[in-house]
């Protein structure tokens, strides 16, 4: 029981560190919501944002933070065409990305209430997540 309490917690955490908003580039830059975001939106994140949705790379190189997604130690080169993660933080440049095909936003208040139901690790708990609300074809 304690396993799910932490990970009920820790998607309380999680939804709270993914950006709400995006620099959208269009004609120029537009910051919206995340959740008004389309399939190949143009997106920019500055240096040290983080960024707010999954895509791949179409111009810029930076290293990216994914420690608290993933639990790597080191930022990870990205390039373009390299693929990026929401939540990851962007280090020293400026990337723009397009927003990934099929890419949704994860739904923290239906996967967190699926979480009582299930009885399992915290590891375990973030790959059903994946599985299942956090349809994207980046991955």
């Amino acid at each position: 029981m304690a396993s799910v309490q932490e990970a009920s917690r820790a998607l309380e955490h999680l939804a709270d560190l993914v950006p709400s908003v995006a620099h959208r580039l269009t004609s120029g830059r537009k910051d919206v919501s995340v959740s008004d975001l389309g399939e190949n939106d143009r997106i920019l994140v500055r240096p040290c944002e983080q960024i707010p949705i999954d895509g791949k790379v179409i111009e810029g190189s930076s290293s990216v933070n994914k420690a608290f997604l993933t639990g790597e130690l080191r930022p990870v080169t990205k390039q373009v065409g390299d693929e990026v993660v929401a939540g990851a933080v962007n280090g020293e440049g400026a990337l723009t990305f397009k927003v990934a095909t099929g890419c949704n936003v994860i739904d923290i208040p239906l996967a967190w209430s699926c979480l009582p139901i299930r009885n399992f690790s915290f590891s375990s708990s973030w790959r059903f997540i994946h599985e299942h609300f956090y349809r994207c074809s980046c991955y």
